[in-house]
């Protein structure tokens, strides 16, 4: 389980209003939006603009495979 604040969607959405409504984000952060995290299944805050999810490939079907293994070794 996540050590994040959790929250259900509706109140995450609402933490997330009210956060940039007071300005109560740390100096260092701004918070601008909500997201499910994968582990706990519940939603946090990010200050993070964009999500990108790492898709990984299969060795086997890479289309460079041989020069792929040949960066990969030593």
């Amino acid at each position: 389980m996540c050590q994040k604040q959790q929250y259900d969607k509706r109140t995450a959405i609402c933490a997330l209003k009210e956060a940039k409504k007071q300005g109560k984000s740390h100096k260092w952060r701004k918070e601008v939006r909500v997201y499910e995290c994968p582990k706990c299944k519940m939603w946090h805050l990010t200050s993070k603009e964009e999500f990108e999810e790492i898709i990984e490939i299969p060795e086997e079907e890479l289309i460079f495979r041989d020069k792929w293994l040949k960066l990969k070794s030593p």
